[in-house]
Formats: C-alpha cells, structure tokens, sequence
C-alpha cells in the first residue's frame, strides 16, 4: 500500500500543537493550539489560533468564572471548548499562514513516532493514522497492565520502523 501513497515534501507539513490542562487539573476547562511548521530549521513564527465569542452565554459564563465583566459576543479569545472546535478553526486557518501545506500532524514537530494526521492526502492519512492507532493502543494497553516501558518499546517497535519507512527512507532528506 506505502507505494500508492503521494509524496509530501517536509515544507508541506505543519503540526497542530494542542496544550490543555483538561482532565489533569482541577478545574481546566479550555484548550490552547498553534500551528507551526514540521521543519524546526526554518523561520516561520508558529500561529497561535484564535477564534470569536459568538453566543452571549458564553460571555456571561467566562465574566462569571472570571470574576469580571469584559468578555462580550465579538471578542476573539484563544480559549476553545473542545480539542474538536480548535481542529475544525485549524482546518480554516492554515491555508493563511502556510499556503504550501499538504499535511496537519496533530501532534508536534519534536517527536519521531508515529503522529496522527488530520488532513492529508487520503492513501497517506489512512496508512499513517492506522500506524498512529496500533502505536497509541500499544502504549495505552501496556501501561493498563503494568508492563515495564521496556517491554512496551518491544512491542511498538516494528510499529516505529513501518512508519520510519514512510517519513525517512521513502522520502528521503524528510527529516
């Protein structure tokens, strides 16, 4: 299947970092993304994404938890409610900023591991987020049933080296 799969040059990838505190501490209720491009050697500023306050409950509910009254329909604010709602202003923001992009790896550009994509060619999207799905179900299941990390790193390796195969020695000079 990899050989169907359209090649993408490193300057046609960015990444979504995502950054919450949901689910980790009392109380985080918000989500925080940028893009930034793949190729940590180039000089493009990452893009932190922003949306508007568009319905007048949420104004008043951050006014309230807040403490204050400045929140108003209108506002662009960083704050997303879900990780859903700040893909989807990804999606339609990208294309401003880095026009020449093919691909969105929601993830960052400082890990070598398997990362899935958001938007992509549809060969590569499917090959590569079915990579990205065993590595995440290895970790998770390891983990749930106390295996050393050594034994996890066993386990996901193969996993690592058929995506390697995609990003470093298919297309060569990827990274």
């Amino acid at each position: 299947m990899s050989d169907k799969i359209e090649k993408v040059n490193i300057d046609e990838i960015i990444c979504l970092h995502i950054t919450s505190w949901v689910g980790l501490a009392i109380g985080a209720e918000h989500y925080y993304g940028c893009l930034k491009p793949y190729d940590y050697n180039v000089n493009i500023e990452d893009v932190e994404l922003k949306r508007e306050i568009t319905e007048i409950s949420e104004a008043r509910w951050l006014n309230k938890k807040n403490g204050c009254d400045i929140y108003q329909v209108g506002d662009v604010t960083n704050l997303f409610n879900t990780e859903r709602q700040l893909i989807q202003v990804a999606r339609k923001e990208y294309k401003k900023h880095f026009p020449k992009t093919k691909v969105i790896l929601l993830g960052d550009s400082g890990r070598s591991c398997p990362q899935e994509i958001i938007l992509g060619p549809r060969n590569l999207k499917k090959f590569n987020n079915s990579l990205w799905k065993a590595y995440e179900y290895a970790w998770k299941e390891g983990k749930k049933y106390n295996l050393p990390d050594e034994k996890i790193l066993e386990i996901i390796e193969p996993i690592e080296e058929e995506w390697e195969k995609i990003w470093i020695k298919k297309w060569k000079g990827i990274w």
